[in-house]
């Protein structure tokens, strides 16, 4: 992902989602899809997908926290505000594949700047559109066992 000023045509930053070690293993996480962008927060919100190959990811040894995921970047600067990971190590081809969905969602009275990101599983999280901390990543954790009727 790179970004060019349509006025001189020069190339103002470039995002790699995996590092130059994993890329040479696996190819690349990129987006294949629409973005999402707000001007009024300054940001592009990348799909970004899977590494390659699908279905195995033996070569991929190490993390890539901005695969599968969906990733805020500073559109002036090309910096990560913030990452969503939806699946860590992906080898099912459950990577993003539609633009996020921008919205105001009132909470409590509030009204905050919101996304919606819809996955292949078949599922539609929210999140915070510009969360206070600039960087933040998904917390995995136990959770309690529930009875599905």
């Amino acid at each position: 992902m790179w970004s060019i000023n349509a006025r001189t045509g020069k190339r103002e930053w470039a995002f790699q989602a995996l590092s130059d070690e994993m890329r040479k293993k696996s190819g690349t996480a990129n987006v294949r899809t629409q973005m999402s962008a707000d001007r009024k927060l300054g940001l592009v919100y990348l799909p970004v997908s899977s590494p390659s190959p699908n279905y195995w990811g033996g070569n991929r040894t190490e993390a890539a926290p901005l695969a599968t995921s969906t990733t805020a970047l500073d559109v002036e600067t090309g910096r990560v505000i913030w990452s969503r990971q939806w699946l860590h190590h992906d080898v099912l081809d459950y990577d993003i594949n539609s633009a996020p969905t921008l919205m105001d969602m009132t909470v409590a009275g509030i009204r905050i700047p919101a996304l919606i990101q819809a996955t292949k599983m078949g599922s539609c999280s929210s999140s915070i559109a510009r969360p206070a901390r600039t960087s933040s990543r998904s917390r995995n954790g136990r959770f309690p066992a529930v009875t599905v009727l």
